[in-house]
């Protein structure tokens, strides 16, 4: 999913839709996008034994080398480290 693909969902200018999303949620159209595909990651490494490359084109990911970047950047650590501390947790 792409912000145009959102746009184009609905009667207002994408200038106008883009200001409207930031002043509720206080982030943009495209942040939001990247949020739900990494919360995607995360449930599908958590539920999930499908391999890495699997996770990222489920999650809409072009490739696995760019939902690892991004997932480190959002939350601290790889995809396969998120993985096994999953397993390392007490329960």
């Amino acid at each position: 999913m792409t912000v145009n693909d959102v746009v184009a969902q609905v009667p207002v200018t994408r200038r106008s839709l883009e200001r409207r999303f930031h002043n509720i949620l206080g982030r943009t159209i495209r942040d939001e996008i990247t949020r739900c595909q990494v919360e995607r990651v995360k449930r599908l490494l958590d539920e999930t034994d499908l391999p890495i490359k699997q996770v990222a084109a489920s999650a809409g990911f072009s490739t696995p080398q760019r939902m690892t970047k991004v997932f480190r950047r959002l939350e601290g650590m790889s995809p396969m480290e998120y993985r096994e501390r999953d397993k390392d947790a007490p329960g």
